[in-house]
C-alpha cells in the first residue's frame, strides 16, 4: 500500500513539473482606417513621440477585443502602438533582432521551443513594452534603457512543427525568457459556423 501511495505521489509531482502548455487560438484582422476613426486620445500619444513621418492607422479585430493600432518605421525598425477602442495605451512593440536578446533569454526561449516542437524558425520578433504613458514614451525614445525596466516582454512569432502538422505559434515570453503565453495563429475562424 506504501509503495503504491508512494508511486501516486511521484506521478502528481512528475506531471505538475512538466512545462507543456496549451496553446489558445489567436486571430487577428487589420483594416487600414484614417486618423479621423481614431480616438483623440491615441492621436496624441503617437503626437508626443518625436516622429515627423508618416503614421499609419489599423483596426484590428480579434476573437476576444477590437482595438486601435498605429505602425511607423523608426530608426529602421517598425513600431507598433495598440490602443483600446476608446484610446486607451494598450502596449508598443518594436521590431528586435534575435541578437538583441542576452544569450541566457536566447538560450531559455530555445530550450522552451524544441520541448514544445520537433522543429521551428523564428519568423518575427519584438520587444513588447507595457506600464503608464510617460513609462511607454520613454522607453521607446530611449529603449538602451529597456533591457532594465520590469515590464520588458518579448512576443516572437515561430513556425513550429509538431505531430506531423506545420503552424505558426506566437510566444509571449518575459525579460528573462520564462514563457508567459503561447497563441496557435489561425487564419480563419473556421471553428465558428456563420450563418
Amino acid at each position: 500500500m506504501k509503495k503504491r501511495y508512494l508511486f501516486f505521489i511521484a506521478i502528481l509531482i512528475l506531471t505538475g513539473a512538466t512545462n507543456s502548455l496549451t496553446a489558445q487560438e489567436k486571430f487577428e484582422k487589420e483594416s487600414r482606417i484614417h486618423a479621423d476613426e481614431v480616438p483623440s486620445q491615441a492621436k496624441q500619444f503617437i503626437a508626443s513621440i518625436d516622429y515627423s513621418g508618416r503614421i499609419k492607422w489599423y483596426r484590428e479585430e480579434s476573437l476576444n477585443e477590437d482595438s486601435f493600432e498605429a505602425k511607423f518605421k523608426m530608426n529602421r525598425k517598425w513600431h507598433s502602438i495598440e490602443f483600446s477602442t476608446e484610446g486607451q495605451l494598450l502596449d508598443a512593440e518594436i521590431e528586435l533582432d534575435w541578437d538583441q536578446l542576452t544569450p541566457e533569454t536566447q538560450q531559455k526561449i530555445q530550450v522552451q521551443l524544441q520541448s514544445d516542437c520537433n522543429n521551428f524558425k523564428l519568423k518575427k520578433a519584438q520587444v513588447q513594452y507595457r506600464g503608464t504613458t510617460e513609462e511607454v514614451l520613454s522607453l521607446i525614445s530611449l529603449p538602451c534603457q529597456a533591457a532594465q525596466h520590469p515590464s520588458v516582454r518579448y512576443e516572437l512569432v515561430f513556425r513550429c512543427k509538431k505531430n506531423g502538422s506545420t503552424d505558426l505559434y506566437e510566444y509571449l515570453f518575459d525579460s528573462e525568457g520564462e514563457v508567459l503565453l503561447v497563441n496557435r495563429i489561425i487564419f480563419k475562424n473556421t471553428s465558428h459556423l456563420e450563418y
